[in-house]
This record gives C-alpha cells, structure tokens and sequence, in this order.
C-alpha cells in the first residue's frame, strides 16, 4: 500500500492531471482540503439540519467549476489566442452555468434545499480561490 502524505499527495494528485502551475496546484489543494474539512464538520451536525451539506454542495459545485478550468487552461496553448479558441472558451463557460443552473434547480425544486446555504457554499467556493492567490503572493514576496 502506498503511503500518504497531507501535502504532496494531494499536489502530487493534482499534477498528474496536467495542471502543473504552482499557484494553480495551491488553489485547488486549498479548495479540496477546504471541501474536505467542511464535509467533514457538516456531516457531524445532520441530525439537526442539512444547512451544512447544502453548503458543501454549492461549494463541490465551484470546486468542479475552478478544477475544469483549470485544467482546460493547463492543457491548451496560449500562445496562439484566435476565434477558434475565444470560442472554445465561451463555449466552457456556458457549459458551467448551465451545468450550475440545472444542478442549483433540482436542488432547489427536487430536494427542497435551502438556496441561502447553495448561495453560501457558491460564495465561499469563489472566496476561497482569491483567498489562497492573495496568501501566495504575498508568502512569495518574503
């Protein structure tokens, strides 16, 4: 069985998806363990109410998003911007809202959830990102 550490797995794990930017990786692997932490917090409090894991579905749904567009980033060339590829990129970003509008509407009308904790989660999945990009700026500075 291989071993497991905190940090290097996590980045290591990120890598091997061809996401390779050093800032991107701490993005991703903050936003993970954030997820991980809150699941883990949330699913000790069910019994009273579902508020936590509603908010970790919105934010699993920016991890989603920033994961995907990180990796489409990471995978295509930059150097060469044309309509080709400004497309392709409109073309993604409609695909995430309307993934994110189909996910936030079964929640709401199917599984009765409560859109201020989706809101919340969504909210803190977008915080989280700028969060860490401000600490490595400023971690790297020193």
């Amino acid at each position: 069985m291989a071993k497991f550490r905190i940090q290097g797995g996590l980045d290591d794990f990120i890598r091997h998806r061809g996401i390779t930017d050093p800032l991107i990786v701490a993005i991703l692997r903050n936003h993970i363990l954030c997820l991980l932490l809150m699941i883990l917090i949330a699913s000790s409090f069910v019994e009273e109410s579902y508020w936590g894991l509603w908010l970790c579905g919105g934010y699993a749904v920016m991890t989603f998003i920033i994961y995907s567009w990180a990796k489409f980033f990471s995978l295509s060339s930059l150097q060469n911007y044309g309509i080709a590829f400004i497309q392709a990129v409109l073309f993604r970003f409609l695909l995430r809202i309307a993934i994110l509008a189909v996910a936030l509407y079964f929640c709401l009308t199917r599984w009765q959830a409560d859109p201020m904790a989706l809101l919340s989660g969504i909210a803190a999945g977008t915080l989280v990102p700028i969060l860490t990009w401000v600490w490595e700026r400023n971690g790297s500075k020193k």
